[in-house]
């Protein structure tokens, strides 16, 4: 046995002693006591010509350097740290996403402190992009490719923020690190994407905004549908893997279009191999039969008890102590930035949050959104939300977010008391 085969195989077993012995220690130090929020408000003066001092102590990129040492992500940091930045680049076509100059500067930080940081994000659902004609190509973020080019078109690359961008769950999105759960709400398995694993420390730069099925999308959501394989995305928001009809037509094309190469023809009919399906959702794509493909969605609630248990998960195998949450209450439009029409944001930008608990820094952006004046001609006029004091996302949704807060807190990920600290 040469050099090259004696690491692998010692590879191989340190990653197999971990999974048999490890995740179960991980998961049960699951329990987030710090429930400090830290806040950088949102409020640049109107300024007169020449910009002074104070005036550039008000800007939010200014702010949010001195928010990353101020919350203690410093303290996170060690020399030498791989740190992964769970950003999510927006869909092509959108253009509310965050702006990569905040990431850039959790970069500049993060270097500061002799971290290693680089760029990353999952890939999406489905293995296919839609073309609607006229150039107009969109949800193309479903292979590590496609989501590469879409990164760097929006800014998310070396040249703009300083750090690379590298997919976290592997060409297909199926890359990852399968725990169990032994509590779990809904989901005992959860499938978290290898390179949030093989980091050393996780910080979470969050684009808080609205969700059609979730009500709101933050940290929480951002650990339990972004950080996790496609595997476990389907398994929130579906209850089971699809399952083929007697209107099946047998032509195949299915075939093609499945990562887990689980389907074949017999007697004229696709059938699926659960035992080698990875839930890709390829074939519901490209199957032109109505109604040969049956999918048991997840109602609201059930996909947001799901993503908790994901996020748990996600907690459980990377360690409280060495991930971080950043959420940018900028841009807060009511839909998830993986829609390519995002529309007017429905308040004014509110500002940065920074915390060690993901729960409690979702609820302090839910009760600030809740707080402000709604926006005219977006989304909160047209569901008479403009109002301070009304909940924004349950008028515009009719989605209970506490759904997903509650079984989050419920499991241990964190806690929904906190206590604000402006910066």
């Amino acid at each position: 046995m040469g050099k090259e085969e004696i690491l692998l195989c010692l590879v191989l077993a340190t990653n197999a002693f971990r999974n048999l012995f490890c995740e179960k220690d991980k998961e049960d130090q699951v329990k987030v006591s710090e429930s400090v929020v830290f806040y950088a408000k949102s409020h640049d003066p109107w300024q007169a010509w020449p910009v002074k001092r104070e005036h550039m102590e008000a800007n939010l990129l200014v702010k949010t350097l001195k928010l990353f040492d101020k919350a203690g992500a410093k303290d996170m940091i060690e020399k030498g740290d791989k740190v992964a930045i769970k950003v999510h680049v927006g869909e092509a076509f959108n253009y509310r996403y965050l702006r990569p100059e905040f990431v850039a500067c959790l970069v500049r930080k993060i270097k500061e402190y002799g971290g290693r940081p680089f760029l990353t994000d999952t890939t999406g659902l489905g293995v296919r992009a839609r073309d609607y004609g006229g150039g107009v190509v969109t949800f193309n973020r479903r292979i590590a490719l496609n989501h590469i080019e879409v990164a760097r078109s929006h800014g998310y690359c070396e040249e703009v923020t300083g750090a690379p961008f590298i997919p976290a769950d592997g060409m297909y999105g199926l890359d990852g690190l399968e725990i169990n759960l032994e509590n779990a709400l809904r989901n005992k398995r959860v499938f978290i994407a290898k390179l949030f694993v093989d980091a050393d420390k996780v910080i979470l730069a969050t684009h808080f905004k609205g969700h059609g099925a979730a009500g709101f999308g933050g940290s929480l959501k951002n650990l339990g549908v972004g950080c996790v394989t496609k595997t476990s995305k389907w398994l929130a928001h579906c209850l089971e893997p699809p399952e083929i009809t007697e209107a099946c037509n047998g032509c195949g094309d299915c075939i093609d279009a499945c990562l887990g190469d689980c389907i074949t023809i017999e007697e004229g009919k696709a059938v699926i191999n659960y035992e080698l399906c990875v839930m890709c959702g390829g074939c519901m794509e490209v199957c032109k039969e109505d109604g040969a493909i049956k999918v048991k969605g997840a109602n609201d609630e059930q996909f947001s008890v799901g993503f908790a248990d994901n996020a748990r998960g996600v907690v459980g195998a990377i360690g409280p102590g060495n991930l971080f949450y950043f959420n940018f209450a900028l841009d807060i439009v009511s839909q998830c930035d993986c829609y390519p029409v995002p529309g007017t944001p429905i308040v004014p930008d509110i500002g940065v949050f920074a915390s060690k608990d993901p729960v409690a820094i979702d609820r302090a952006c839910v009760d600030a959104v809740i707080s402000a004046p709604g926006l005219r001609g977006s989304p909160a006029e047209e569901k008479d939300a403009l109002d301070p004091g009304v909940d924004k996302f349950v008028k515009i949704h009719d989605v209970q977010w506490k759904h997903h807060v509650e079984a989050s807190e419920r499991l241990g990920v964190g806690s929904q008391k906190y206590e604000l600290k402006e910066v």
